[in-house]
């Protein structure tokens, strides 16, 4: 049997400051994150590189294939997702986690409409790839930590920072 690798994306959604005020991701499902996720692929490498990265493209030629985009691998499926923090955990196969992660930087802030009639606009950013969940959370602690504490110095009122105040963990 062949093991396939996988690559795990820590996806982090910032809200645009207009929509700050309340619960800006109540209204944000599992389903539009994936979503999102497919037609972000869909939108930079078109047809032939989102039927390579979701479900496979063995028979179809490398030639015709975008370049970058791996042949072949299973499509990404959204792990975890937490409308609290705006994050969200994506799996990939080992060679479309760059492809993946360079259509969802490039992609348009996410735009969902509530039950309510409100709009939730956020952009994503990929805070870290990971071979294992371990590896991400870690990183995504470490993420945490760092927002934290820049927001605690920013709040204080000092204007110069230096990153050996901040005790960055790399």
């Amino acid at each position: 049997m062949v093991r396939v690798k996988h690559r795990h994306l820590l996806i982090r959604f910032y809200p645009e400051p207009s929509d700050t005020a309340v619960a800006p991701f109540s209204a944000v499902l599992p389903h539009h994150v994936a979503a999102y996720v497919r037609d972000a692929v869909a939108g930079l490498f078109g047809d032939p590189g989102q039927s390579a990265i979701t479900a496979g493209a063995k028979s179809m030629p490398v030639s015709t294939l975008p370049a970058g985009v791996p042949a072949g691998g299973k499509g990404p499926s959204l792990l975890y997702w937490n409308p609290g923090t705006g994050r969200a955990i994506v799996r990939v196969a080992r060679e479309a986690a760059a492809p993946v992660r360079a259509a969802i930087t490039l992609a348009a802030p996410m735009h969902i409409t509530s039950s309510n009639g409100s709009k939730v606009f956020c952009t994503p950013r990929v805070v870290h790839i990971g071979g294992t969940l371990k590896s991400l959370l870690q990183a995504g602690r470490e993420h945490l930590h760092l927002r934290r504490t820049l927001k605690s110095l920013l709040q204080a009122g000092r204007e110069h920072l230096h990153l050996e105040q901040l005790a960055i963990i790399e």
